[in-house]
């Protein structure tokens, strides 16, 4: 049986089940090996497999089709800017006084009323 997967290896991850990622390379899903060996087995006892344990040899065999370097993966994530004593005051002080901080200054867009069609004037 050969099958063709996606080794991720991220040093600098946050989690460490995300440091080592084995996918399948159109789906991106986490393959179950188990499920992978059972079918395996199936096809060599020529159907269904009687109900039991079975000793099985399993050779993994490891072959670098190619090799790519990400970016992200070179340097840790930045860290946080956390305000200072004197910021974080400032900031409160300014939301007691009723002066909040503007956190979003998008503007909102127009709205164009739907209530009637428009002439073909309007249109043009």
């Amino acid at each position: 049986m050969l099958k063709h997967f996606v080794l991720n290896l991220n040093p600098h991850a946050q989690f460490e089940w995300e440091r080592c990622a084995l996918l399948h390379p159109i789906t991106a899903e986490q393959p179950d090996l188990a499920q992978l060996l059972a079918a395996d087995l199936t096809r060599q006892t020529a159907g269904t497999p009687k109900s039991g344990s079975y000793l099985i040899a399993v050779n993994i065999e490891v072959t670098v089709l190619e090799a790519t370097a990400s970016e992200a993966f070179a340097s840790p994530v930045s860290p946080l800017a956390i305000p200072t004593v004197g910021e974080a005051s400032a900031l409160a002080e300014a939301s007691r006084n009723g002066n909040r901080p503007i956190v979003n200054s998008v503007a909102p867009r127009p709205t164009r009323s739907i209530d009637r069609t428009p002439t073909f004037a309007e249109v043009a």
